[in-house]
C-alpha cells in the first residue's frame, strides 16, 4: 500500500495546477489545460460551479456516512451490554 501511495505522489508532483480552473494537469503532456482550456469566461464559470456543487453533493455524502457509521457503532456497544 505504501509503494501505491508513493507512486502516485510522484505523479502529483508531475502535475502542476492550471492559473484559470486551479485543477493539477501534467504541462509536459498537455499544451494547455485539458479542464479548461477550450472553454471561454462564461464557460469557465459554469465549470467551476458545476464541479463546487459536485464538492458540496460529496461532502453531504460523506457526513451521512459520518453519521450512520457512529449510530451503527453506538447500537453494537449498546447490545454487548
Amino acid at each position: 500500500m505504501a509503494f501505491g501511495r508513493l507512486a502516485h505522489l510522484h505523479e502529483q508532483m508531475k502535475r502542476t495546477p492550471c492559473e484559470r480552473c486551479k485543477l493539477l494537469y501534467d504541462h509536459k503532456k498537455y499544451d494547455k489545460c485539458p479542464h479548461c482550456g477550450e472553454l471561454d469566461d462564461a464557460a469557465l464559470k459554469i465549470f467551476l460551479a458545476n464541479r463546487e456543487a459536485e464538492l458540496i453533493k460529496k461532502k453531504s455524502v460523506g457526513k451521512w456516512f459520518l453519521i450512520i457509521a457512529l449510530i451503527i457503532i453506538f447500537l453494537m456497544i449498546l447490545m454487548n451490554f
